[in-house]
């Protein structure tokens, strides 16, 4: 007979849906399906292009995760808009099924390389 691995726990783990919480009323269960993740991916990539509305991809990408009523919900709080910054991290953290932390080291070194090109781009 050949080997047999069972993934029941992971799967039902990894399935679970992971939590956002706003503040103690608010708590938003995310959607990270694999169509999710794809749009949300596929947004986050557009934020790269030249003269994109990064305010809306961000909506954009809140609103797939969370839905319209967490979006409206943070934005009837007027919040700073490195929270939303937080938020988008969380959102791909949980997509990526990484830790916040692990996720903000890598927005951390990915900002650090860009501005690192744009200086070597300027002296040449």
């Amino acid at each position: 007979m050949g080997r047999v691995y069972d993934i029941t726990q992971r799967i039902i783990a990894g399935n679970q849906r992971p939590e956002i919480t706003i503040d103690k009323d608010h708590v938003y269960k995310m959607n990270v399906t694999k169509a999710a993740a794809i749009k949300i991916s596929k947004i986050i990539d557009e934020m790269d292009e030249e003269g994109a509305d990064e305010n809306k991809l961000k909506d954009d990408a809140i609103t797939v995760a969370l839905g319209k009523e967490a979006l409206e919900y943070m934005d009837s709080l007027e919040l700073n808009a490195d929270v939303y910054d937080t938020v988008l991290n969380t959102i791909i953290a949980a997509t990526r099924g990484v830790t916040l932390e692990e996720m903000e080291e890598m927005t951390a070194a990915a900002r650090k390389n860009f501005q690192e090109g744009k200086k070597t781009r300027k002296g040449k």
